[in-house]
């Protein structure tokens, strides 16, 4: 199951900075605005990695419209065949 959600993690790194290279600037950290910015911090874990996609790409509009499917580090990893499926072989997430 680790192997997949390091495909998983790969694919929509891939993805979607391809769709965004102009889109962010680099924010330089201080003390006070650090946790405001802490996705400019590395994050060895790919399992952490792979969440913090999710939440930031994919939850901002499952919360709303699907919130059977709101992704957790819990259950993140039985929805990884699914989340492939719809994002690579069926490219219909994310949506726009």
């Amino acid at each position: 199951m680790m192997v997949i959600t390091v495909k998983l993690l790969t694919g929509i790194i891939i993805a979607l900075s391809a769709d965004s290279l102009n889109t962010y600037t680099s924010v330089e950290p201080n003390k006070e605005q650090a946790e405001l910015h802490t996705s400019n911090y590395i994050i060895t874990n790919p399992s952490e990695k792979a969440f913090q996609i999710l939440d930031y790409k994919c939850n901002v509009c499952h919360r709303k419209r699907n919130k059977r499917r709101v992704f957790t580090k819990e259950n993140m990893d039985y929805f990884a065949p699914d989340i492939y499926k719809q994002v690579f072989v069926k490219k219909r997430m994310p949506k726009g």
